[in-house]
């Protein structure tokens, strides 16, 4: 009896689950572990390069496709470290090979090349209800962002925009 936090297909057809102990691979009926934590998994996100991105409780880890080794991702500086370092709630790694971080503390911006993080700059009214619960990109790269009891959309001008009971949602409870 397991409980699963996030599953992700990868590009080769590998099936990754994350659990409150860790990441295991699918492999006929049995899951195989492959990192073993004592941080809850709450977002598995695989890239186009097939690298699998692990959110912990205690921050972001990366597996290089291919390789076993798992590794604690660090900011090219201490803002960074410290951000990566959050819980992290949900991720989403766009085509551009930037991620979108979800925190309880907030959104932010994580560019793999240049290892440099950048807090998205959104109206703390928006998340004052409850905090981000998931983050998506649509096929425009615009962010999407679900709180306790609201829908948010992040155009990239930086304009957000707010889908709740005023602007159709049937109910607030997401």
């Amino acid at each position: 009896n397991i409980e699963v936090n996030s599953v992700v297909l990868g590009k080769k057809g590998e099936v990754w689950v994350g659990t409150p102990e860790g990441v295991g691979q699918l492999s006929g009926n049995d899951i195989v572990s492959v990192f073993n934590s004592s941080s809850i998994i709450s977002s598995l996100i695989s890239d186009n390069h097939n690298n699998l991105w692990i959110g912990t409780s205690t921050g972001l880890f990366k597996k290089d496709s291919g390789l076993s080794v798992i590794k604690k991702v660090t900011g090219g500086d201490s803002f960074g470290s410290r951000v990566l370092s959050l819980p992290i709630v949900s991720l989403v790694v766009g085509k551009d090979g930037v991620a979108v971080i979800g925190t309880k503390n907030g959104l932010f911006r994580y560019n793999i090349s240049t290892n440099r993080v950048d807090q998205l700059e959104v109206d703390n009214e928006l998340f004052a209800k409850g905090f981000i619960t998931n983050v998506q990109l649509d096929r425009l790269n615009n962010v999407w962002v679900t709180a306790h009891n609201s829908v948010f959309m992040l155009g990239k001008n930086g304009q957000a925009r707010h889908y709740g009971i005023d602007e159709g949602m049937r109910s607030q409870g997401i």
